[in-house]
């Protein structure tokens, strides 16, 4: 009789072991389905980063772009937006403005040398956001009419990122 009981208990001792193990297993596979949506939205959320950068950094291009082809078309005293460009949900504006003149220009005998600030924000998908801000100078000579004005090429003087 008593090797009869010694088995059941033996039995009892194996479903409990198994039951254990069982619950053991699903918690691991829980904690490891939570690492992998947190990495999931980690992953998400940097591409959204990326995609706000990138258009604000088109935005920079945009606006030195026109400042080397259109210099005269660049603002004296208000801020002048460019067009909004836009990819998806996710879009970017600028402005230019003039922030200021001095009479360094190296070469010229009478020029003035004008500074612009290209502030760019973009927003994308999950509330991503990067403003960047792009200064840059051009020379232009000064002369009397009937004289024509000449500008010369945009030159970057300083770059930053604004969170």
């Amino acid at each position: 009789m008593s090797l009869h009981h010694s088995s059941v208990q033996h039995q009892g001792s194996a479903l409990v072991f198994a039951l254990l193990l069982l619950t053991i297993l699903t918690v691991l596979a829980m904690a490891m389905h939570r690492a992998a949506l947190a990495e999931a939205q980690i992953a998400g959320s940097i591409a959204n980063q990326q995609q706000a950068f990138a258009l604000a950094m088109q935005q920079i291009a945009a606006g030195l772009l026109l400042a080397q082809t259109q210099p005269e078309n660049l603002p004296t005293s208000i801020a002048m937006p460019l067009s909004r460009i836009s990819q998806g949900a996710a879009h970017a504006d600028a402005v230019i403005e003039s922030i200021g003149q001095d009479s360094h220009c190296s070469g010229l005998t009478a020029g003035e040398r004008i500074h612009y600030q290209i502030t760019s924000t973009a927003q994308a998908n999950r509330g991503a956001r990067s403003q960047l801000v792009q200064g840059f100078w051009l020379c232009r000579e000064l002369c009397t009419p009937p004289c024509t004005a000449v500008m010369y090429a945009p030159h970057r003087s300083y770059w930053y990122m604004r969170q």
